[in-house]
């Protein structure tokens, strides 16, 4: 900490691509997205995890980009092999297809879904959708509002029953 402004210039040369970072866990910043985001070694970090999809990815990455007015987001997991990449693509489209469901109950958020694209090329599984920027500000909103009324319509679980004290 001795040199807070040479690191400042270090982090921005390793963000601008000019100077490899020193972590192998942080991916490279996705070429031409206003925001990115990913990890490497997921396996490591990830290993004693529940989630099936988190103990065999190799990498995600999540990129959000811009291009005449349009927004795109996406996120890229990459897997072992070609294989692993298709059933995950799969496991997607069932996700889209369980949304679609409850388009009566949620017709919004069944109209995005019915627009999210799914892909499997080689040994990444990726999901995009794209919006406009206008509506894509709207959708975050309609998500966030959702979002807010589940956590104030769940109910704290019920303690479990405790047993009566032993007589003497």
């Amino acid at each position: 900490w001795a040199d807070p402004l040479g690191r400042l210039k270090t982090a921005i040369d390793v963000i601008d691509g000019k100077k490899a970072g020193k972590y192998t866990l942080a991916k490279d910043f996705p070429k031409g997205a206003l925001f990115g985001a990913g990890l490497s070694d997921v396996p490591t970090l990830f290993s004693q995890s529940d989630q099936w999809v988190l103990r065999l990815a190799k990498s995600f990455e999540i990129a959000i980009s811009e291009n005449k007015g349009a927004v795109t987001a996406t996120i890229t997991a990459g897997m072992a092999n070609a294989e692993q990449a298709a059933q995950v693509k799969q496991v997607a489209d069932g996700l889209k297809a369980f949304a679609a469901l409850n388009k009566e109950k949620i017709p919004d958020l069944a109209k995005l879904v019915a627009q999210v694209k799914t892909a499997a090329e080689g040994d990444h599984a990726s999901i995009s959708l794209e919006r406009s920027a206008e509506t894509a500000f709207v959708d975050l909103k309609k998500i966030q509002e959702v979002m807010d009324s589940n956590k104030s319509t769940k109910q704290t679980p019920a303690e479990p029953p405790t047993a009566p004290a032993p007589a003497r």
